[in-house]
């Protein structure tokens, strides 16, 4: 039976003009639906500035290229350019990044801001004057979820849903009330409260001004605002403080120019406004538009992006249409002798995912893990290792490992006959376990594991219980979590836990693993900062402790910094944070020792989700579901958090579960059905549109489940593995490296079947 969350947190898909919060990527919320068979959308991993370029890598830093005469490439020197990209200094963990005129920044997994360049006008935040060319600390953001950056300014989103800016005022971009018109403020050098916003859910800067999207998929703008969203026709009016665009109230997305800006709608088609001298509104003309038009022609759009003459689209067909300025061959066309007031498709893209504008350049990202940049190239910005404008697409130099859809880490395994284990996705931390560091996106053999019998995959660790009734692990080391006696490192092949013979059924997290025993009692190891591990204690362990008070375990299932366990007597005890109430004993305190779950009397089956939600099959073949609820993982039909248990609505007949994001059941029936979040296609059935009651995965015969944080996988009674969500490290199996919203089947993979 496969066990445990087979998918790691996937932080840095992307929405390029609008940085969507981290707290809707890294924690598992979806900001937006798309339409089936779209990329997903969700945080900036690639970003064009002036003359500059940098990207996110599938180990969370950051690579940058083209000019750098301010330090913007952030990688210690301030030689003049670099034609290939160079890897900005000790920046890790990274999430989220934006490119301006002449300096960068990027948000942390750790809710920081670090910035670098050019700093004359405060554009560091860091409370001084004077540039770097590595990144230093944004001053006094702790909860940063996105960051935008214009040509002299930058702002961040927070996790309360307001935004802070810093650098030039002169305009009134940082939007607190100051404007060198009307107090002579300029500048400020450290972060200030954006005034009146308090409900924001994206932003994007632009030249010399800002717009968030709210909540209610309206749009405010402050600064040198585009044309009309005063209604006044004049570019170049101004507001220190913002104001709401006229007409606009279906807005999933913003892209911020010069003097005009693009909305996506919830029709997937684009609005423009503005000045529109180029043909940048895309309407067939070039005549400044006060109020919102319709780009001519466009329709499936996922993502958008903008700058100051031009503006693009990125389709449902993985194509990607611009309109607007030229002379550079920028628009990707195949030519530059004339500016284009409708769309015109950019040349030999197929599998685009994600696309940047920078000052006369473009970028996209591939599905392939290309990234590939077309137009003018003087500082070579478009990183070929060559110089001279380019009308059409060139791949960058050296970067392949940037993903379209994932730049976090994310894996797959299975037990194949007689025992041997094969995995596919990343292979970073060693994750494959066979002897190497080299990702794949088909199966390939764990080595010296011949007596697997189940599997459990976590943040970054895979662990297999043997025939033995030991449990052997790799993968990354850094809390103790392979459970050897050593802290630190990986290890790219299994290594034995220490001091487990008597192993029974195992689980994995992100940081901490555990053991259920032939006695009954649990044994945990790894990271222990929230009480993870049970023992009484929030001290870490490198090898096995027992769980303080459980002596009649038979089950267990982790997912982050939570854990729980099913015991004989059809009760669910869970122990570690409690935020969100998924310790289920009515209270939100956590716990360091087991507490048992508010009135569950008949669980047979339990799981832990990514999204912290948890839930258990009983006995009759009801779900019940407890904890976070803002996507619909609890499955009642409501968007409502429960710190106790409530059923799912219309399940009677399950008999496993399985949680990442999402949550799956398995049906006596053989059927598989899945509930809530659906950014990535994991609900499987076949639209990316999220549910809060079960819908149908497109598969039959199912025997087995696991998810995890993007997908989900099946065995079949054929012997088949079938697996659908995000691909983004090849975790599907199939050698596409496609999201799919329903089920492919694992490439070279037989399973015994069932």
């Amino acid at each position: 039976m496969l066990r445990g969350s087979w998918f790691r947190t996937a932080i840095g898909r992307v929405l390029i003009a609008c940085a969507l919060p981290l707290s809707f990527v890294g924690l598992g919320i979806r900001a937006h639906s798309a339409t089936a068979g779209a990329p997903p959308i969700d945080a900036a991993l690639l970003a064009a500035g002036q003359t500059h370029t940098c990207a996110i890598t599938t180990a969370r830093r950051v690579k940058c290229w083209g000019s750098n005469l301010f330090g913007q490439l952030g990688n210690g020197s301030r030689e003049r350019t670099s034609d290939v990209p160079v890897t900005v200094r000790g920046l890790t963990n990274v999430a989220g990044v934006g490119a301006g005129g002449y300096h960068t920044c990027a948000v942390t997994t750790e809710r920081t801001v670090e910035c670098w360049g050019t700093n004359r006008l405060g554009e560091l935040g860091d409370g001084s004057r004077s540039g770097s060319d590595v990144p230093v600390t944004v001053h006094g953001l702790t909860d940063a979820t996105a960051v935008a950056v214009g040509h002299t300014h930058a702002c961040a989103l927070t996790a309360t849903r307001r935004v802070e800016c810093w650098g030039s005022s002169l305009d009134g971009q940082l939007g607190n009330g100051m404007n060198w018109r009307t107090n002579r403020a300029r500048t400020s050098d450290v972060p200030v409260m954006v005034r009146g916003v308090t409900d924001a859910v994206a932003i994007a800067a632009g030249a010399y001004d800002t717009c968030a999207l709210m909540t209610k998929r309206t749009v405010e703008c402050w600064g040198t605002l585009p044309p009309g969203a005063l209604r006044n026709e004049s570019p170049g009016t101004t507001s220190d403080v913002p104001v709401t665009v006229h007409e606009l109230t279906d807005v999933n997305a913003i892209a911020v120019g010069g003097a005009d800006a693009c909305a996506l709608t919830t029709r997937h088609t684009v609005k423009c406004w503005g000045s529109n001298g180029t043909g940048q509104l895309g309407d067939g003309s070039t005549a400044n538009s006060t109020v919102p038009i319709g780009v001519i022609g466009l329709s499936g759009v996922v993502a958008i992006a903008a700058t100051g003459t031009r503006a693009c689209a990125l389709t449902t067909k993985r194509t990607v249409e611009c309109w607007g300025a030229n002379r550079t061959g920028q628009l990707g066309d195949g030519a530059t002798a004339y500016d284009h007031d409708l769309p015109v498709t950019v040349r030999g893209l197929t599998d685009a995912a994600a696309v940047a504008l920078g000052g006369a350049h473009s970028c996209a990202v591939t599905t392939g893990g290309r990234v590939e940049c077309w137009g003018a190239n003087y500082y070579g910005q478009l990183g070929d290792d060559s110089s001279g404008i380019s009308d059409v697409p060139l791949a960058v130099r050296g970067l392949t490992n940037a993903s379209a859809v994932a730049a976090g880490y994310a894996s797959a395994c299975a037990v194949v006959r007689p025992g041997a284990v094969e995995c596919w996705g990343t292979d970073s931390l060693g994750d494959l376990g066979n002897g190497s560091t080299t990702s794949s996106d088909v199966p390939v053999t764990v080595d010296g594991v011949t007596d697997a019998v189940a599997l459990a995959s976590g943040g970054s660790q895979t662990c297999a219980l043997t025939t033995a009734d030991t449990v052997e692990c790799w993968g990354a080391n850094d809390t103790g979590e392979l459970g050897d006696g050593s802290v630190g490192g990986m290890s790219e092949v299994p290594i034995m836990v220490s001091g487990l013979t008597d192993a029974t059924a195992i689980a994995t997290g992100g940081t901490h693993a555990c053991a259920v025993t032939t006695a009954g009692t649990a044994k945990c190891w790894g990271a222990n900062g929230t009480g993870q591990l049970g023992d009484g204690s929030t001290t870490s362990s490198d090898v096995p402790v027992a769980v303080d008070g459980l002596t009649n375990a038979t089950a267990i299932a982790i997912s982050g910094p939570d854990t729980c366990a099913l015991t004989t007597a059809r009760t669910v005890e869970c122990w570690g944070t409690n935020r969100a109430g998924q310790l289920g004993d009515g209270s939100h305190a956590p716990s360091d020792v087991p507490v048992p779950v508010y009135g569950l009397a008949d669980a047979g089956s339990i799981t832990v989700g990514a999204t912290q939600q948890a839930c258990a099959v009983s006995a009759t073949g009801r779900v019940q579901c407890w904890g976070a609820n803002r996507h619909g993982q609890l499955g009642d039909g409501s968007t409502t958090s429960s710190d106790v248990p409530v059923a799912v609505q219309g399940l009677k007949d399950a008999t496993t579960i399985a949680a990442g994001y999402q949550t799956c059941a398995l049906t006596t029936a053989r059927t598989v059905t899945c509930w809530g979040p659906n950014g990535s296609g994991q609900l499987g059935d076949g639209s990316t549109t999220p549910s809060d009651v079960p819908v149908p995965v497109h598969l039959a015969n199912a025997t087995a489940i696991a998810a995890g944080d993007a997908g989900a996988c099946a065995l079949t009674v054929e012997g088949r593995v079938e697996c659908w969500g995000g691909d983004g490290d090849g975790q599907l199996g199939d050698g596409a490296a496609a999201i799919s919203a329903v089920p492919v089947t694992v490439t070279r993979l037989v399973m015994h079947p069932r």
